[in-house]
């Protein structure tokens, strides 16, 4: 939500950004970490917690975007 991964920059596999954070140029932040702030800087290791609630809150974000699109229709027609 809202994250800004530069170019140049890696995320590796299974890390996180948090909000609003900011992964300069050239910047590498390593398998599964989570990572937050402008610049980004890791902060701790992903926890099972984190593991576990990823899928819900996915599945949240994308609900939510196909309710915001059926919002986004109904003003249109």
């Amino acid at each position: 939500m809202g994250a800004v991964v530069s170019i140049a920059a890696k995320v590796g596999e299974g890390s996180i950004i948090t909000a609003n954070s900011v992964v300069r140029m050239n910047r590498e932040i390593p398998d599964g970490v989570v990572a937050r702030g402008d610049p980004a800087e890791i902060i701790r290791e992903v926890s099972q917690r984190d593991r576990d609630f990823w899928p819900l809150g996915k599945e949240y974000y994308v609900e939510l975007t196909k309710e915001h699109r059926g919002l986004e229709m109904s003003r249109i027609g």
